[in-house]
């Protein structure tokens, strides 16, 4: 295996130069010493490598021997299934400076994460990051947090109702009630300080370490990344509905041909499936095909 040393100074040039991203999807050295620090199996699996060269790439990195990748998401209760229920909690981060609460909600079974970075914990700072944990991972069916003034408070139980979200409180003062987030929280600052190459803004930072945990991680003996067991799963609880089938006229003979299967249908026109692949036909020359139907009885 080939070592690659790359200096801050190389670093920044190729950042001058727009060149870094094509350097982070070809070199695999790039794209964990330089960038996102992403475990060996990961590594291994992005770059096509054997396990052991990437553990090798890994073990020469001098960020990630000096921090190490976390401990387990620990042994709390987690849900069966995407958004049945998330732990919730705020650690802090100085060099963020006015932005070092970092509100951190984390999906049970997907382990999928997200992470907002704001001036404070009260309240209205904690509704303002379920919002964006909302939009990015789903609405939860339970929520757990500690006993926290915020999460106690009548304005997050009036958001927690309007939403449909059931809230659950540890055991007082217990600091294994939330393992799986303080594990988290451990975890996200390891990664932050294994990236901190040069200077950047909280919320660029927080972003980059957010995609590596939830695009870039593999969790316990899985084979997808958090975000997609996260999707997959929802993916499964939508009900299938069986395509329409419409017959179409054929403008080239004049005939209804069918039945066959409509893909998208929009104002005026409709995609159908036939055997020479899609076909898109104005919706008046596409009728209903119901089974046993008479094919002479054509419209004039």
């Amino acid at each position: 295996m080939v070592c690659l040393s790359v200096t801050t100074m190389q670093t920044n040039l190729l950042l001058q130069h727009g060149q870094i991203i094509q350097l982070i999807c070809l070199n695999r050295h790039v794209s964990h010493m330089i960038f996102f620090h992403q475990s060996a199996r990961v590594l291994a699996r992005q770059f096509n490598l054997p396990i052991t060269d990437a553990r090798g790439i890994v073990q020469s990195c001098a960020s990630c021997q000096k921090i190490g990748f976390g401990l387990g998401l620990g042994v709390n209760p987690r849900g069966l299934a995407a958004l049945q229920l998330w732990q919730m909690d705020v650690t802090h981060i100085a060099e963020f400076g006015r932005l070092k609460y970092v509100h951190v909600s984390i999906d049970t079974f997907s382990h999928a994460m997200w992470a907002t970075a704001q001036t404070g914990e009260s309240a209205k700072h904690v509704i303002k990051h379920m919002h964006a944990a909302i939009a990015a991972l789903g609405i939860p069916l339970e929520i757990k947090t500690d006993n926290a003034p915020a999460y106690v408070s009548h304005s997050f139980a009036h958001f927690c109702n309007l939403w449909g979200i059931r809230r659950v409180t540890g055991i007082p003062h217990s600091p294994t009630g939330q393992a799986i987030v303080d594990r988290a929280h451990a975890t996200l600052k390891s990664l932050l300080q294994k990236q901190k190459e040069r200077e950047q803004m909280p919320f660029e930072r927080l972003a980059k370490a957010l995609y590596v945990l939830n695009y870039l991680r593999l969790t316990g003996n899985r084979e997808s990344p958090p975000i997609v067991i996260n999707h997959t799963s929802l993916q499964s609880k939508v009900q299938k509905v069986e395509a329409a089938k419409v017959q179409f006229k054929d403008l080239r003979t004049g005939e209804w041909k069918g039945p066959v299967e409509v893909k998208i249908s929009g104002r005026g026109y409709v995609c159908v499936l036939t055997g020479e692949g899609p076909r898109w036909v104005p919706s008046r020359w596409v009728r209903p095909w119901k089974e046993h139907m008479d094919q002479s009885d054509q419209p004039l």
